[in-house]
């Protein structure tokens, strides 16, 4: 509850299909996160906007908010290649 009152606070909305899903839109363009349990995938075409992202989940959860970055992620069962 607490992660979800802190991405609202942030001008998220969870979808209401699916509460591991939240959106915002930033100068017209989507900002998505998914999560499940520990793994959070934040995706945006602008890297800033994950910079920044990344830096407020750091700012607030400390260790347990640091981002890895790169091409090739592992998530759930999934291996996501970009």
């Amino acid at each position: 509850m607490k992660f979800r009152e802190d991405l609202e606070g942030q001008g998220f909305k969870f979808n209401p299909s699916d509460p591991c899903v939240a959106n915002r839109m930033i100068k017209s363009t989507q900002h998505t996160v998914v999560f499940y349990v520990y793994h959070l995938k934040s995706s945006r075409k602008d890297p800033k906007v994950n910079d920044d992202f990344a830096k407020f989940l750091e700012e607030t959860y400390g260790k347990h908010g640091r981002i890895k970055r790169s091409k090739v992620h592992e998530y759930l069962v999934m291996k996501l290649d970009f």
